[in-house]
């Protein structure tokens, strides 16, 4: 299990995130789960958000955020 952040660059309405990658590409296959919805809110007011990851085998989740203030 590999835990990485991510840089948020869109969301879509269908619930999928477009983010930056550390090699600077982006990838659009991570769905913001419910319990994240203040993300959308903090987005649209143009914050920098910091999408935590967890990968494991082929699967990726998306379990917490930050802003860019937050430690």
């Amino acid at each position: 299990m590999i835990q990485k952040e991510y840089q948020l660059v869109h969301i879509a309405t269908d619930g999928f995130v477009t983010v930056l990658t550390d090699d600077l590409k982006l990838r659009g296959d991570f769905k913001l789960p419910t319990g994240l919805e203040e993300v959308r809110t903090k987005f649209k007011s143009e914050e920098v958000i910091m999408l935590r990851v967890i990968e494991y085998l082929d699967r990726s989740l998306v379990v917490g955020f930050k802003t860019s203030f937050e430690e």
